[in-house]
Parts: structure tokens; C-alpha cells; sequence
């Protein structure tokens, strides 16, 4: 492109008073501004070979104030020159406030830079007075594309005492920036990017894992002077829209980094500082990294004193193998926060929940590529880019390494799933490394001769909290909740006390939301971490504790859910479990049978939640059983027994250890559900094999919680929710091998917790042949199974026609007799309630004919035209016939279109009298629910007598017989089963019509008619080809009509108008339906009043010969007629 195609744009003035307005909303106002133009004439260079404007680094300057405009053609592209910025708010040796506004006229296409777009330094003296402000605000409406053209091989770290320039970033705020030891970043910082409106298409790195797109360093790390009045700020404001940081080729190594300040020191242990200092970014399309996506390096606080926050944030790709030979990592991540890296505070607000990283995600995030067990710096090692030998040493392990969707080192995190749900997808490239983690969460609290160790009793320990709001599915990778970090010197700094881990899961938007586990995924949470020394699992704080929250509250509302849908999973809660939660567990058809996943439930302690009980429920998912088998729900249908016995073994996965006592019902809305099992003598059926009924503590016979069972519709079974309640029984009493059971868990434990740390299959396989520890042991030395029934055997397969054995009658316990006053199965062997979409849609097909026949079932004038007033027109007639049927309710529905023609010859008998025979045809194409079909026809024949008088009355019997015929294709919701059969039936029906033409003048009339019909329909019996048996009761009909009509008569020819109301007093529409030992029915009303408008006309164009059409539109009533036409000719002889 040359210079000269641009499309140019006369400048656009910024007011001086406007850029006033913008500095003092930051802070004071200047006392001089400098307003800079740069356009094609001023303070720029064509480049023709780039087609891009030159221009020179913009800064600003101590006592001047700037407001830049860069009005270049639309479209321009702009390159800095040398390593330059954009624009520099460097505050080195300021004396007094200064501000920078830079504003971009026009929209933009490419800007390339050096290292850095937009950074903002702030720098002030050692001296406590000098503490001003430094902000900078980029106004535009759109840039195509940002360019970092020469990104640092790494971030930059401290040197002798100085900060250089902190990261090569797209944007940048840099709090920490040193150019001596004689100046520190006390003073406030502000930097403004864009508006709501303004985009940026795309943030680019020229060198793939080089470089970030947003970052914020808060302060020095080195700082031994009072801080003052210590109320400074850092904000960096993100607005508007980036919609793809990076891309698969050339990745950012980080997309959004903040840097807090990690240590407390001993100037601050006299007294609280409260700064601002907040990265908020509005809004983020697809973020493709190699080593970490969002990332909260360090901090001292989970406070509202320090904040990152991205509103929305599209898809995160991390991966490490564009840029395997340049760089190796031991930590990639999508989504990780170390904001509480110091483990304590002097904070009053530490208790409060507060979340130093807050993130909406809008779309996924998938972690791949390879990893490097080194001793190395990392965003992911708060000690890792702060060594001096002389001052600072490691305070955890040298090595670790994994792939995480989200992980915290020691923080405090809020991640919410905007859009329906969130997929967690880690390490599929490297499936059998133990160290993916969809999430995890590993404390490395930094511990060094920072912290004044004679106050460390005055700390408070931070809460380390990762919380998840609304849907997540993991695809692959394990979560993992561990204790803190082993210290490699015990003997050095402060060791951590009282750390507290927790991971929690929320509801989003006040609907009820889901975790779901991947298919090789384990679920841990526990207090203890590897130990290199020991070579086994320890606890490395005092006074630790872990903790899973799952929901919240006591009703249905706050009740989430965590999925175990496969045998591979398991939960083990080494430590506590406390909300309002549901687990649900996967199923298989195996034999015959449901047989539900071995998942393993493992909690050590239940804790109640603030001001009442928690709530644990269990549930189970048997779709993948059922349609994996080709099988439907009806098998639920008429044996609940069945559906208990899977409930139990749901219920028989959970162990707890401690804290039964702290769980009461809750979290189940049971007002839609259906109880079963609710008629179990639950005190004689506890701990059958085990017969001294004495080891059953009086605890355990009150309900724990409920286990419910939740499927589909089948062909003939409504969805439905099932539920029980389960209760706590006797180890000894359920035969569980508890012992076994942790055994595994542990080991499987041992194995990933090592995995982290040692990269020796060997020797991890030495360690997993360990007992399981003595006080793991001991902490479920009473505990208790969850059991619906105990352990009374439950006839579990679909084979046994038998009526199973009622379980009041309690075995062969003499102390427990038979109860005679109970003798129905658990929740009763009656039908379903309610009715399935292929029900419906069955019925709709039946309706479909009930209404084609009645409309068969015609007036005089309709049938055969105008014949009353001339008994000689009397011969053989024809007429052809279309309409539209239509029926919606209550899930029935159909649309019939549908055609035919009919032919009859009468001849008369008497002057009053005329006797005739008729048949006809009528064919329709129907359409059913979800797409499903109808071809159907009806054929019939009758015998009619009309009798017509001298007073104008007239008098018409019919007496007719019908075949009804259905070809039908029938689609259940969500097209799960489709039905298809025939069916035929017969129908017969007489009518008597009575009415009189009363003459108003020569031309024009009245004409009151009444009509009655009696109707059978015969009932049948027919089967599906998926073996469903349909039987359908008779159905009677009793319609009456009456009407009047208004018509004109000439001499060839007559029209009329007539109103109709009729009613059906007598037909409903019965249906039994049964799928092997499944039964269900249903029961339609068609009893109905409604209304009808009549048009017609006839004319004779010959002495032997006339036509007649008659138009007809129902009004009102279930059954609706779009239209019906009629068009007949009459040939008399």
C-alpha cells in the first residue's frame, strides 16, 4: 500500500481542557501540558518498503504534562523505531505529578513495537514526601494488530540492588522498576487502556514464548525503609475487547501477569499498609500461551487491597512444545494464582472472603506439551526470579513440575464458567503422567530472612482458597488438593503453620450446576504433601487442615453436584467435607443387570456448615448403562425393588469416617420426586449380618441423606427422579473391606503426590507397596457405610418375572415377624404416573383419526350440494375434497393435511323421498412431534335416505361404516427412540339431519338446521417394531349441531352462509400401553364444544347438470380445522 492511498483524515483536536479533565480524575492536575500532533507532516517517517508510518517514542516528562494525538489515515499501520514504545509514562526524577493522554484518531492496522507498547513507570526518591503520581491514558477505537517485535528471552530480575524494566509486554505497569538503589516506586501509578467500545483484533509476539500481552508489578522487592504514609496505588485498566492473544505458532509465554508484592518485612510489622493495587481486564477472546495463561505470581494478601480481575476470557491454549528448545518448563498452567505467597498477614480483612484473582471464562482451557523436572525459575516459583545468594535462599523443594488447568500455589482464586460449561482439558498428549491436574492446589508459601521472625506470632495464616462457580467438565487431568510444600531447610525461616486449604464449588446464577470428572480422573484432597526426605506423605504445617465445600445452604437451590461417571474415578477426602452437595456415580449394564461403578467415596470428616448441617447426597446416572445396552427406563416401571437395589449400591460406596452426626436431610427438592423404600423397618434391617444389633450406635438409625435415581423417558416411562434415604451402617454389617479400600486410595495418592517431584517410576513403585499409615487407619476405625437397605440382598435382575421378596420381612431375624398391614413393594408395583413423548405422540395419531372421521360425518349440503329444492335432481354425483387438521395439547400434537374425493347415486323413491349409496377416499400426510410421521387414509361407504317436505323442511339419514389406516413413524424428545408400526381399525356411525328453509322473500331465506351423530370407533390392538403392545379402548361419540344459515336464491343458482355450534358429549380416548413387564396408560378427553362458519354455493350451467363447493373454518375447541373445501358436480338423470 503507498502513502498516498490512504485515506486521510483531517486531524482531530484534542482539547486541552479534556486532557485536564482525564489527568485530574488520576490525580492532581499539572501545572503545564505539551500537546503533541503527529500526522503525515509532523513527527513521523513513510516507510514505503513496510507501508508504515515511522515514529519515536513518546514520554513524558517530570513537570510537563502530555496530550498526544496520533492522527495518521485510516488504516495506517505504525512502527516504532529502534527497540522503542509507543508511549512511556516514565516518572525518573519526578518532582511533581505528571500525566500522558494519548489518542488515537483514527482506527489502526498494525502497530509494531520494541519490546514494550505501553508501559507506565512510576519513581520517586527515598524521601517519604516525594510520593507522586505517574498515569497514562491510550484512547483509540481499533487496532487490527499489536506487534512485540523483541520480546526477552525471560523476564528480567533484580541485580545488585536494581529493577530494571520488569517484562517485555504489550501493556505493562511497572511499580518495581529501580534505576538505582537511591529510588524507589513509591508513588501512585495509572494506566487507562481504551474505552467500552475500543478492540483490539489481535496481540502478536514476533518470537513464539517470548513475552506477555498484559502485566503489573507492584513494588521492589528489596525494601527496607517505612514506607510512609504506605496508601499508594497501582491500577491497570484493560477496557473494551482483545480478541486473540497469541496464536498455535507463535504463543505468548504468559497472556495476563500480575506481580505482587510477595513478603511482608519488618517496616511494615508496625503498623498495617493498605494500598490499591488492582489488574482489571474487561474482556479477552482466545488466549494461546506456552507457559501460563493468567497468572498471579506473588502476593502478601488475599485482601481487597490486591486484585486481578478478568471479567471474560474466551478459550486458553497452553502449550509448550512450539517453543520445546528454546525454553523448558516445570510448571504450565491456564489459569494460577500465588497471591498469598507469604502464607501470612498483618491484614484486618483476612478473614473475609476475599479473591485475589477473579476470572470469567467463557470458553476452555486445554494444557499440553513437554515439561522439565529443573532447578529453574518459573511464573510458577514465587522465589524464582529473587536469589541472591547472600540474602535469600529456596524455601520449598528445588524441583516440581506439572500441567494444570488451574492450580494454586498459595492464594486465593474465583473462577466462574459463563457459558454453559467450561471443559478442562489437560495433558491429552501425555494421558499417563500423573501430573496433569485439571486442578490443583499445592501451597509453596515463601519462607526467608525477609520476615521479621520475632513477629511471626502476630501473623494471621491465609486462607488458601480456589473457588469454582457454574458448569466444568474435565476432559483429562486429576484434582488434587495437597498440603504444604516440604521446606528443603527445615532448620531456615518460619515454617508454616495453620495452613488451611480449600476447594470449593458454588452454584452460578441461582442454577443448580455440575463438576464432572473425566474418565481417568481422581479426585484428592489431604493436608499432607511428598516428603524427599521420608519418601512418603507428611504433613509440613502444624495445625493444617484440607477441606472440599461443595455447595451451599440447606434447600434444592444451593445444591451442586460433582460427577464420578466412571469405575476409574474415586473421591478421597483426606481431611473435610462440609455444604450442601450431591455426588454422582456412573452405572454399567452388566448380566442382565444395573451394577453401579466401584467409585469409592472416601471422607474422613464431615463438618457442619455455619449455623447448620451439612448436606450429602448421593445419585445415580444409569443413561450410559441403558443406551449402551440398547435399553430402555421401562425397566424401572413395574419392579421399584429394582431400582432400590441400584440405589443401595450407590449408597454402599460412601465410607466416612467421622462427623456422621453432622448430616442431616437437605439439598433434595423431594416435592418432584418419588420416595421408594420408605415402608423398610430400618432399626431390624441395619447390620443383618452382623447379629449383635447392639454395635449399631442409636446415630445411625436416623437418615444421613438421600440417594435418588434419575432417568429419561422411555418408550412408555416418563423421566422421573426416584429417591430414598440412606442411613449409616455397621462396617462389620455390609462386608466392606475399609481397610482394602484405603489401601488403594492411598497408593494412588502416594503416586501422584510423588509424581510432582521425582521423575523415577521405580522408585514410586517401591513406596506404593507402603501400608496405608497407622492414623489414616484409625481415623476410620468407626466409621460407617452408607446403606439404603443394609445389606439385604436385593433381587437385581430383569430376568425374574417373580414378585421379589418384601424386605419387611427381614430374613431370618425371629425378633423382626412379617408385617402383614404392608404388603406392597416399596413405592408400590402401580404404573408410572404421567405420560412419554411417544405416548403422545401414539395418541396424537389416534386423535388424528377420531377427527378425519368425524369430519366424514357431514351436513346434507356439504355432502351433496343443494338438493331440497328440485326433486328431480336427483343422478350421480362426484366431488373432490381437501383441509387441514390441527391438535396441540398437553404434549399431544399432530398436523394432518389430507385430501380425497367421494362419489354417490341416489335415486328418488317417492315425490318425498330419495334413497342413495356413497363411497369415498381420503388420504393425509401427518406430522407428529419431533419430526415424527403419519401416513394415513380412510375409506368408507353409506347408505343415506332424504326426505324432503312441501313446508320446506327436509329430514337426511345416514348410516356409514369406515377403515382407518396408519403408517407412522413416531420421534421421542431428544430423538432417543423412534417408533415406528401400522394400525388399522374400523368405524361406523349414523346421523340424522332435520331443518327447514323459511322463506324472507322471493330471493332470500333462513335455514335453522339440528343434526345428531352417534359414532363407534372400534378399539385395537397392535405392536411396534420396537415390540411396544398398544391397545386402545372403543371410543363412543355423541355430537349434536346446531345451526343457521342465511341464503340467496336465483333462478340457476344458490349461496348461503351458515354458523354451526356443535358438541362431542360422550368420547374420550383410552390407551393402554406395555413393553415386557413395563405398563403404562393414558386418558384423553375429547368430549368439547366449538363452533364452525359455513360457505357454500351451487349453480346449474345445465338442465342435467350442477357443481356445488362448500368452504368450512372451525372455531374454538381442542381439535382445530384450519380449512376444509369441498367442490362437487351432479349429473342428473
Amino acid at each position: 500500500m503507498s502513502k498516498s492511498s490512504l485515506y486521510t483524515i483531517k486531524p482531530l483536536v484534542v482539547a486541552l481542557s479534556l486532557a485536564l479533565v482525564q489527568v485530574s480524575s488520576l490525580g492532581a492536575t499539572p501545572s503545564n501540558t505539551e500537546v503533541i500532533t503527529i500526522d503525515e507532516d509532523n513527527n513521523s517517517t513513510w516507510l514505503a518498503d513496510q507501508a508504515a508510518y515511522s515514529i519515536g517514542t513518546q514520554k513524558s516528562k517530570s513537570d510537563t504534562a502530555i496530550s498526544l494525538t496520533i492522527n495518521l489515515p485510516e488504516g495506517s499501520s505504525i512502527y516504532t523505531k529502534g527497540d522503542g514504545s509507543l508511549a512511556e509514562g516514565n516518572g525518573f526524577g519526578m518532582t511533581k505529578d505528571n500525566s500522558m493522554v494519548i489518542e488515537l484518531s483514527n482506527a489502526v492496522d498494525k502497530v509494531k513495537v520494541g519490546k514494550i507498547f505501553v508501559k507506565s513507570i512510576g519513581i520517586s526518591s527515598k524521601n517519604p514526601s516525594y510520593k507522586f503520581d505517574n498515569s497514562l491514558t491510550l484512547n483509540f477505537s481499533k487496532i487490527n494488530e499489536i506487534i512485540l517485535a523483541k520480546s526477552n528471552d525471560k523476564f528480567v530480575t533484580r541485580d545488585n540492588g536494581v529493577d530494571p524494566y520488569g517484562y517485555s509486554s504489550v501493556f505493562l505497569l511497572d511499580g518495581a522498576y529501580r534505576a538505582n538503589t537511591s529510588y524507589f516506586s513509591d508513588g501512585n501509578i495509572f494506566q487507562k487502556i481504551g474505552s467500552a467500545n475500543s478492540v483490539i483484533t489481535k496481540l502478536s509476539t514476533a518470537d513464539g514464548g517470548k513475552g506477555f500481552a498484559i502485566a503489573l508489578r507492584e513494588l521492589s522487592g528489596n525494601r527496607s525503609q517505612d514506607l510512609g504514609s504506605a496508601a499508594y496505588k497501582r491500577i491497570q485498566e484493560i477496557n473494551g475487547e482483545i480478541q486473540r492473544i497469541g496464536d498455535e505458532e507463535k504463543p505468548f509465554e504468559a497472556a495476563i501477569l500480575a506481580d505482587f508484592m510477595a513478603t511482608l518485612f519488618a517496616g511494615q510489622s508496625t503498623k498495617q499498609i493498605e494500598p490499591q493495587v488492582s489488574q482489571r481486564v474487561n474482556k479477552i477472546g482466545d488466549i494461546y500461551v506456552s507457559e501460563g495463561g493468567i497468572v498471579v505470581k506473588s502476593g502478601m494478601c488475599n485482601s481487597e487491597s490486591w486484585k486481578q480481575v478478568v471479567n471474560e476470557v474466551g478459550n486458553i491454549y497452553v502449550n509448550s512444545l512450539p517453543v520445546k528448545g528454546i525454553f523448558s518448563y516445570p510448571v504450565i498452567s491456564g489459569i494460577s494464582t500465588q497471591s498469598g505467597s507469604s502464607g501470612a498477614t498483618f491484614y484486618k480483612d483476612h478473614l473475609t472472603e476475599h479473591f485475589s484473582q477473579t476470572v470469567g471464562l467463557k470458553g476452555n482451557i486445554e494444557v499440553d506439551g513437554p515439561l522439565e523436572l529443573e532447578d529453574k525459575g518459573s511464573l510458577f516459583r514465587v522465589n524464582g526470579d529473587v536469589q541472591t545468594a547472600s540474602t535469600l535462599k529456596e524455601g520449598t523443594v528445588n524441583k516440581f513440575r506439572f500441567r494444570s488447568g488451574i492450580s494454586n500455589l498459595g492464594g486465593s482464586q474465583n473462577i466462574r464458567s459463563l457459558d454453559g460449561v467450561s471443559f478442562i482439558n489437560v495433558g491429552s498428549q501425555n494421558k499417563s503422567d500423573l501430573f496433569n491436574f485439571a486442578i490443583i492446589i499445592y501451597p509453596e508459601l515463601m519462607r526467608n530472612n525477609q520476615l521479621l521472625v520475632t513477629q511471626a506470632e502476630k501473623l494471621a495464616s491465609l486462607p488458601i482458597t480456589t473457588k469454582l462457580e457454574g458448569n466444568f467438565t474435565v476432559k483429562n487431568g486429576n484434582v488434587a488438593v495437597l498440603g504444604q510444600m516440604q521446606l528443603a531447610d527445615p532448620s531456615y525461616g518460619v515454617e508454616p503453620k495453620n495452613t488451611k486449604t480449600k476447594l470449593q464449588f458454588n452454584n452460578l446464577a441461582n442454577k443448580n450446576n455440575k463438576f464432572v470428572l473425566g474418565d481417568n480422573s481422581r479426585f484428592f484432597v489431604t493436608d499432607r504433601s511428598w516428603d524427599t526426605t521420608s519418601e512418603s506423605l507428611q504433613r509440613h504445617s502444624e495445625g493444617s487442615s484440607a477441606t472440599l465445600s461443595v455447595g451451599e445452604g440447606d434447600g434444592a437451590a444451593g445444591n451442586y453436584s460433582i460427577s464420578l461417571p466412571s469405575s476409574q474415578n474415586f473421591l478421597y477426602v483426606d481431611g473435610n467435607y462440609v455444604g450442601n452437595g450431591t455426588f454422582v456415580l456412573g452405572a454399567v449394564w452388566d448380566k442382565n443387570q444395573i451394577k453401579v461403578n466401584t467409585t469409592p467415596i472416601i471422607i474422613k470428616n464431615i463438618e457442619p456448615q455455619a449455623g447448620s448441617a451439612s448436606h450429602l447426597n448421593l445419585s445415580v446416572d444409569v443413561t450410559n448403562a441403558l443406551d449402551s445396552a440398547g435399553k430402555t427406563s421401562d425397566i424401572f416401571n413395574s419392579n421399584p425393588k429394582f431400582a432400590l437395589s441400584v440405589m443401595n449400591q450407590a449408597a454402599q460406596s460412601l465410607i466416612i469416617g467421622n462427623g456422621t452426626e453432622n448430616l442431616e436431610l437437605g439439598g433434595l427438592d423431594i416435592a418432584s420426586a418419588t420416595e421408594i423404600g420408605s415402608s423398610i423397618d430400618i432399626d431390624k434391617n441395619l447390620a443383618l449380618k452382623n447379629p449383635d444389633l447392639t454395635s449399631v450406635l442409636p446415630a445411625a438409625r436416623r437418615p444421613a441423606g438421600y440417594v435418588t435415581l434419575s432417568y429419561k423417558e422411555g418408550l412408555i416411562t416418563p423421566a422421573a427422579t426416584l429417591y430414598a434415604k440412606y442411613y449409616f451402617d455397621d462396617k462389620a454389617g455390609t462386608g466392606k473391606d475399609i481397610d482394602a479400600i484405603l489401601d488403594r486410595v492411598e497408593n494412588e495418592l502416594i503416586d501422584v503426590a510423588q509424581s510432582i517431584h521425582v521423575d523415577t517410576p521405580k522408585t514410586r513403585a517401591i513406596v506404593r507397596a507402603a501400608t496405608v499409615p497407622d492414623d489414616i487407619v484409625a481415623s476410620y476405625g468407626s466409621s460407617g457405610v452408607g446403606s439404603v437397605v443394609s445389606d439385604q440382598l436385593l433381587d437385581i435382575s430383569q430376568d425374574d418375572t417373580n414378585v421379589p421378596e418384601d424386605p419387611n420381612k427381614g430374613g431370618n431375624d425371629s425378633s423382626n415377624p412379617p408385617k402383614d398391614d404392608n404388603p406392597e413393594l416399596p413405592g408400590g408395583s402401580h404404573p408410572p404416573k404421567g405420560t412419554t413423548s411417544t405416548m403422545d405422540s401414539i395418541d396424537a395419531l389416534g386423535m388424528a383419526n377420531y377427527f378425519i372421521w368425524r369430519q366424514e360425518n357431514q351436513s346434507l349440503y356439504q355432502r351433496m350440494g343443494e338438493v331440497r329444492d328440485d326433486l328431480n335432481a336427483r343422478g350421480l354425483w362426484v366431488k373432490l375434497l381437501a383441509g387441514r387438521n390441527k391438535y396441540s395439547e398437553n404434549g399431544n400434537y399432530f398436523k394432518n393435511d389430507y385430501y380425497g374425493f367421494q362419489l354417490g347415486l341416489d335415486r328418488a323413491l317417492d315425490e318425498e323421498w330419495t334413497l342413495g349409496l356413497a363411497g369415498g377416499y381420503i388420504s393425509g400426510k401427518g406430522k407428529l412431534t419431533s419430526g415424527g410421521t403419519d401416513d394415513n387414509w380412510l375409506g368408507s361407504v353409506s347408505v343415506y335416505a332424504l326426505g324432503t317436505f312441501e313446508d320446506g323442511s327436509y329430514l337426511d339419514v345416514v348410516v356409514k361404516a369406515s377403515r382407518i389406516h396408519n403408517d407412522f413413524t413416531v420421534v421421542s424428545d431428544e430423538a432417543r427412540y423412534i417408533t415406528k408400526g401400522k394400525r388399522n381399525g374400523n368405524a361406523y356411525s349414523a346421523s340424522v339431519e332435520y331443518g327447514q328453509k323459511i322463506p324472507l322473500n322471493l330471493n332470500w331465506y333462513v335455514d335453522p338446521q339440528i343434526q345428531v351423530t352417534y359414532g363407534h370407533i372400534q378399539g385395537i390392538e397392535f405392536r411396534t417394531k420396537n415390540d411396544l403392545k398398544v391397545t386402545t379402548d372403543r371410543v363412543n361419540s355423541l355430537i349434536g349441531r346446531v345451526g343457521i344459515g342465511v341464503g340467496h336464491k336465483a333462478d340457476k343458482s344458490n349461496v348461503f352462509v351458515r354458523v354451526d355450534c356443535l358438541r362431542d358429549f360422550t368420547a374420550r380416548y383410552d390407551t393402554k400401553y406395555s413393553l415386557e413387564k413395563a405398563k403404562n396408560s393414558s386418558s384423553i378427553d375429547l368430549r368439547d364444544t366449538w363452533g364452525e362458519i359455513n360457505l357454500g354455493a351451487n349453480f346449474q350451467f345445465k338442465k342435467n347438470a350442477q357443481t356445488f363447493i362448500h368452504a368450512k373454518h372451525g372455531i374454538g375447541g381442542k381439535l382445530k380445522q384450519d380449512y376444509r373445501f369441498d367442490v362437487g358436480f351432479r349429473y342428473i338423470f
